[in-house]
C-alpha cells in the first residue's frame, strides 16, 4: 500500500515470486499487500514531491529562482493576476524597493548591522535564499546570542536540503531562547533526518506550550507510523482530528495503517474521507482501488484506479495494476493498448517496458516480449523488478528462439 510521504515502492504482481524469470501470472490467493504501496523506501523519490517528509501546514515555500546579481532582484517579481493578487504585488515592490535601499546603505557603511539585519530578513522573505544565507552568516560572526539569525539560518538551509545544518542552527537558537517555533522546525528536520525519537520529543515541546497544535501531534503520529509503531500513530492521528476534523493527511495515514493491519473497511472509510476534503487525492484513488483488487472485485478496482491515472497520468503502479486485471480476464488487447498509451505519457519507464514483454508473452507476440525485455534492462533506473531475474528471462527466450 502506498503512504503519502514517499514514491512507489518496488510493488510485484502475484505470482512473480514463483517464477524463476518474472514471470508475472495471476494467483487466487492475492493479497492486499502485495497490490498497495508500502512504506520502505521512502527516500526515493520522483518528483517528490514532494511532498516532504513532514507535514506543516502553516509554512509554504516560494518557488523563485536565484540571481546572481544582486541588482536584478526586481526582476523577480513574478507575473500574477493584478485583479487577484495586487496587494501581494504591492507589498512585493515595496519590499524590492526597500531592498535597494539597504543595499545603498550597506554599500556607505558594509558595519551597518541593523541594516544588514532587515537586509537579511527581506532577502529571506522574498525567495533569496543564497544572498539571506551570506548576509546571515556575516552577522552572526559579530552576535552569536541572537536567536533569530540562528532560526532564520536554519531555514534557509531547510529550504536547501541540508538538514544537517539546519538542525545545528536550530539548537543554537534553541540553547539562546527555546521558543515553540524553533522546537518545530527542530522537529521537522529531525523526520528528515529519520531521527525520529528526537522529531517526537521537539513536537513534545511544542504541544507543552500549545496543546492545541494540531501539527504537531499529527507529525508525532508520524514519526510512530515511521517508526511501524501503529497503534501508538493511531491515537496521535486521532487526536489531530480531534482538533482540525478536515485534516487530509491524518485520515490518509490511518487508512493506510488499517490497510496494513487488515481493517479493510476502516481503511476505506478513512480514503473515502480523504477524497470528500480532497477529490482529486490520487493516492487514496489508488489505495481504494488496490483494496478492492485484493477483494477480487475488479469492476470496482477499475473504476478506482482509472481515477487515480485522470488525476495523475504517471502513476505507473496503476497502469501495472490495471494491466494486471485485463491479462486475468484474458483482455490481451486492451492490455497491450493501456500500456502502448502509458509508455506514450512515460517514455522508457523500465516497468512499463517489463510490463508490456508480458502482454507480448501472454500473447505469443515473441517480438513485443524481446522488446520489452530489452528495454526494460535498457531502463534500469525506473525498473523495480530485479534486473537480473530479467536479463536471464531475455538470455533464455534469445536461446528458445535460436
Amino acid at each position: 500500500m502506498r503512504d503519502d510521504e514517499q514514491n512507489i515502492d518496488e510493488n510485484t504482481f502475484d505470482g512473480e515470486e514463483d517464477s524463476e524469470y518474472g514471470d508475472w501470472e495471476d494467483e487466487e490467493d492475492t493479497d492486499e499487500e502485495n497490490s498497495e504501496y508500502d512504506e520502505d523506501d521512502e527516500e526515493d523519490e520522483e518528483d517528490s514531491d514532494d511532498e516532504d517528509d513532514e507535514y506543516d501546514e502553516d509554512e509554504s515555500e516560494e518557488d523563485e529562482d536565484e540571481l546572481e546579481d544582486e541588482d536584478s532582484y526586481d526582476d523577480e517579481v513574478e507575473e500574477q493576476s493584478v485583479d487577484e493578487q495586487n496587494g501581494d504585488i504591492l507589498e512585493e515592490d515595496e519590499n524590492l524597493e526597500n531592498i535597494k535601499k539597504l543595499q545603498q546603505i550597506l554599500q556607505q557603511d558594509p558595519e551597518n548591522f541593523p541594516a544588514r539585519r532587515s537586509l537579511a530578513m527581506l532577502l529571506l522573505d522574498e525567495g533569496f535564499d543564497k544572498e539571506a544565507k551570506q548576509n546571515l552568516l556575516y552577522l552572526i560572526q559579530y552576535n552569536t546570542t541572537d536567536d533569530e539569525l540562528y532560526f532564520n539560518l536554519g531555514i534557509v538551509y531547510e529550504k536547501e536540503g541540508d538538514f544537517e545544518s539546519a538542525k545545528e542552527a536550530y539548537i543554537n537558537a534553541i540553547s539562546i531562547s527555546p521558543e515553540g517555533d524553533y522546537f518545530y522546525n527542530y522537529g521537522l528536520v529531525c523526520i528528515e533526518l529519520k531521527e525520529y525519537q528526537e522529531a517526537i520529543g521537539a513536537f513534545a515541546k511544542v504541544i507543552e506550550n500549545d496543546g492545541n497544535d494540531s501539527n504537531s501531534y499529527f507529525n508525532i503520529g508520524l514519526c510512530y507510523f515511521k517508526l511501524k509503531e501503529y497503534d501508538t500513530a493511531v491515537q496521535y492521528f486521532n487526536k489531530t482530528l480531534e482538533l482540525d476534523k478536515e485534516d487530509v493527511y491524518a485520515h490518509f495515514y490511518l487508512g493506510y495503517i488499517y490497510g496494513v493491519t487488515d481493517q479493510k473497511d476502516r481503511a476505506e472509510y478513512e480514503y473515502n474521507k480523504v477524497l470528500e476534503l480532497s477529490p482529486d487525492y490520487s493516492w487514496a484513488y489508488y489505495n481504494l482501488g488496490a483494496i478492492a483488487f485484493s477483494e477480487h472485485d475488479d469492476e470496482r478496482a477499475l473504476y478506482y484506479l482509472n481515477q487515480t491515472l485522470k488525476y495523475n497520468p504517471h502513476d505507473i503502479d496503476a497502469y501495472k495494476l490495471i494491466a494486471k486485471i485485463y491479462i486475468k480476464n484474458s483482455m490481451f488487447d486492451e492490455a497491450k493498448t493501456l500500456i502502448i498509451n502509458a509508455l506514450d505519457e512515460n517514455e522508457n519507464n523500465g516497468d512499463l517496458c517489463y510490463t508490456i514483454s508480458q502482454i507480448g508473452k501472454y500473447m505469443k507476440d515473441y517480438n513485443l516480449y524481446e522488446q520489452g525485455l530489452t528495454e526494460a534492462i535498457n531502463n534500469p533506473d525506473t525498473l523495480t523488478y530485479p534486473i537480473d531475474i530479467v536479463e536471464k528471462e531475455l538470455e533464455i527466450l534469445q536461446k528458445a528462439g535460436e
